[in-house]
């Protein structure tokens, strides 16, 4: 589309840019402080409404030619068309991070609660460990207790992809007395984990090439500080994807088997502090400093009266040896 021209021709337009006929008289300190006549300042007044003019229609025209190529091509910069209507290439990978492609990660966790008969606890357990293996999972930890009723738990890991059918073997095993399934979703923190490693690769790589130029001592030291903070974080961050890609990779199922009578292996929980339990507590504290006040006077006082008949006979033994002497 054409841009019009930017100043229109006309003799209003010509006479008001044309430079005066006399010329300026020389500046002293008459001119330095005289105020501009009328005429003056209507000259002043009609140059700035015609640049004002000129200048709305430059940002008239360039709206325009905006929107006539805005559904023909990508805009300039980080994705403008070039001469050909292509797009532009990205940046190069070490002027701007891309932006990180992770596929959704979810977390996944099952509680599951299961009765079985009475004596066939130590059945049950086996075949939640074969089952964990038939699904390519094992079985992390195992607790139990009871002697004539038994019950347990058992902490499952298996891969995601098989989380659903070992669910699915595990309540067989007996009567589902509860169940619960939770996912989480940690993709943001791969995200989050990814960049920074990203970025910390780079600056590791910079810091490299730093330190194989310096030529002093001081100045490898200081870079390779610096470079030991970033491997640090690098490894630190390394570590932490691995742990949360471990829990998304294998989903975790704790099982918790009993037997009628028995009471299910529960995890406690944070409870509220009750005013009873602290007064209970205090009075025990208390009766315990008063046993301990009353067990050291039962060893200090037969002490004491051993002690005393033993100097007793002491002051005796040393006034018949002083008389003997005066004698």
């Amino acid at each position: 589309m054409p841009v019009p021209e930017l100043w229109p021709d006309g003799p209003e337009v010509a006479s008001a840019f044309r430079p005066e006929p006399h010329p300026r008289p020389p500046m002293n300190a008459y001119t330095l402080v005289r105020r501009p006549s009328e005429d003056d300042q209507g000259g002043g007044m009609r140059r700035t409404a015609l640049l004002a003019t000129g200048l709305l229609s430059v940002l008239l025209a360039l709206a325009a030619a905006g929107c006539s190529s805005g559904g023909g091509g990508s805009m300039t910069a980080a994705g403008a068309p070039n001469a050909t209507g292509a797009p532009a290439r990205a940046p190069a990978p070490g002027r701007a991070l891309a932006a990180v492609d992770v596929p959704p990660r979810v977390v996944k966790t099952a509680r599951i609660s299961v009765e079985v008969d009475r004596g066939g606890f130590e059945d049950a357990i086996g075949r939640a460990s074969v089952i964990a293996g038939r699904f390519r999972g094992y079985v992390e930890t195992t607790s139990t207790r009871g002697t004539k009723t038994k019950s347990g738990r058992l902490v499952i890991r298996v891969p995601v992809e098989d989380f659903a059918p070992a669910v699915h073997g595990l309540e067989a095993l007996g009567e589902v007395q509860a169940h619960e399934i939770t996912g989480r979703d940690v993709s943001f923190r791969f995200v989050d984990i990814e960049a920074r490693l990203r970025n910390l690769t780079t600056q590791e790589g910079v810091l490299r090439r730093l330190l194989a130029g310096a030529s002093t001592v001081s100045a490898s030291l200081r870079v390779q500080s610096a470079l030991s903070d970033v491997q640090l974080q690098i490894e630190r961050l390394v570590g932490e994807r691995n742990a949360l890609a471990n829990r998304a990779d294998l989903s975790t199922i704790e099982l918790d088997v009993f037997e009628p009578g028995s009471t299910p292996i529960t995890q406690e929980g944070i409870q509220k502090p009750r005013l009873q339990t602290a007064f209970d507590s205090a009075i025990a504290a208390f009766l315990a400093v008063i046993y301990g006040l009353i067990v050291g006077l039962g060893v200090a006082i037969p002490l004491a009266v051993v002690g005393g008949i033993g100097f007793l006979i002491y002051r005796v033994v040393l006034a018949r040896r002083r008389a003997r002497i005066a004698a």
